[in-house]
């Protein structure tokens, strides 16, 4: 399995909520990470917030794994695009225009944002989880 993290994904490594047990089993089963390079901010940015004890160490060692895609030119426009169509904010664009490329049968977009996850499903992405309740 190949698998695309958002940083609402990402964070479930390290925080105990919602989905962080499945978010570790999918991402400990992968063959491959990916993520837009915003999401290393974005996850940084969230468990300092959020964690009572930051893992700073276990994050940026974890972050070594990941496959990184750049923001690049074509990638920020199909982005622009996509949160005009999708009502997305702007780094869940990016998310969302990064894993495009991607697509392939092995691959499953990790997002726990209600917005990106259905933006992601129309594009015919299969999605972690399969459902938000």
């Amino acid at each position: 399995m190949i698998l695309y993290f958002d940083a609402s994904a990402f964070v479930k490594r390290y925080l105990r909520e919602s989905g962080s047990d499945m978010l570790r089993r999918a991402s400990d089963r992968a063959d491959r990470w990916f993520m837009s390079r915003v999401g290393y901010v974005e996850a940084l940015g969230a468990l300092a917030r959020r964690a009572k004890r930051p893992d700073f160490a276990r994050f940026h060692a974890e972050w070594s794994l990941v496959n990184v895609l750049e923001v690049r030119e074509e990638l920020a426009e199909l982005a622009g695009r996509l949160a005009v169509e999708e009502r997305l904010s702007a780094l869940d664009a990016i998310h969302l225009a990064s894993v495009l490329p991607l697509v392939d049968e092995e691959l499953r977009f990790a997002t726990w944002d209600r917005r990106l996850h259905a933006a992601a499903r129309k594009r015919g992405l299969a999605v972690l989880p399969e459902t938000l309740g």
